[in-house]
């Protein structure tokens, strides 16, 4: 009885470590194409937060 409550909970593990592998790669296809949607519209943001900082060191040089 010992034996058999033991190889159950192995394949308990093993069948949860299977869900939450599916459950992941899933979550990071959902993640991935939600970020790829976000993505196009947070980019003008970026390239506007980064213009600043890549032009600040180089003012000092020209001035």
């Amino acid at each position: 009885m010992h034996v058999q409550n033991f190889i159950s909970r192995i394949n308990y593990a093993n069948f949860m470590a299977g869900i939450f592998c599916l459950f992941s790669v899933l979550a990071a296809r959902v993640g991935g194409l939600f970020c790829i949607m976000q993505g196009s519209q947070k980019v003008p943001e970026i390239t506007i937060l980064a213009t600043p900082q890549s032009s600040s060191p180089a003012n000092p040089q020209a001035g």
